[in-house]
């Protein structure tokens, strides 16, 4: 089975790359960043060469409050469409107020 992961780095920072390391290549990654999310220092970038998981980067403009929550929610909308088989899954820190 397919995996989608989608990362959101602003509320998150950098601790997905440590999730990343333990995916195998059923695994493709989103990592969703705006000019608000934490820079990935040069140390850990290394670390990408040794992934086995496809991985890519989507910058999101920022500009309205949860901007980057919408591109995520576009993102997976997409692909769930796409491939509805598949499992999607969302990286957050974010807490959801349901009234």
């Amino acid at each position: 089975m397919l995996k989608y992961v989608y990362v959101d780095t602003e509320n998150i920072g950098n601790m997905y790359l440590e999730a990343m390391q333990k995916m195998d290549d059923t695994y493709t990654v989103f990592i969703m960043f705006t000019e608000n999310s934490p820079r990935v220092p040069l140390e850990m970038l290394e670390s990408f060469n040794t992934m086995k998981c496809k991985f890519h980067t989507v910058k999101s403009k920022c500009g309205l409050d949860n901007a980057l929550d919408f591109s995520i929610m576009a993102y997976m909308g997409l692909s769930i469409a796409k491939r509805p088989k598949s499992l999607h899954v969302v990286l957050s820190n974010d807490t959801f107020l349901l009234e």
